[in-house]
């Protein structure tokens, strides 16, 4: 049995016999500061099942706004060895974020990669 603790960056959220909650966060900044985001794919898993699900927030920190998407625990797939998940129409890694949010008349696009990062 691999102890998966020792590495944060994979989804835990397997065990669904008690409430959990998992989530990663990514901030980006760009170099002028004008523009800062987070971003941040989590689940939450609740005893009521009507309760638990998926979730990406985004925030804009310059204009003090968030957008809260929620989907179906369904909508979550998650790889046991290393960081890749997909929420919806979304996939976040170490090295990539592929965004497609839409809820209501909030759309967000975007496609971001990285590199040099520190976890």
């Amino acid at each position: 049995m691999m102890l998966d603790i020792w590495k944060p960056e994979i989804f835990h959220g397997r065990r669904k016999n008690k409430d959990f909650f998992e989530g990663w966060y990514f901030k980006m900044v760009d170099y002028s500061e004008k523009r800062a985001y987070a971003v941040i794919p989590g689940v939450s898993i609740a005893r009521d099942p009507l309760k638990s699900h998926a979730f990406i927030m985004f925030l804009d920190a310059r204009a003090q706004q968030m957008n809260y998407f929620r989907y179906s625990l369904d909508d979550i797939k998650a790889r046991d060895k290393k960081f890749e998940l997909i929420i919806g129409e979304s996939f976040f890694s170490t090295s990539e974020i592929n965004l497609n949010l839409k809820q209501g008349r909030d759309r967000i696009v975007a496609r971001i990669s990285f590199k040099d990062t520190y976890p």
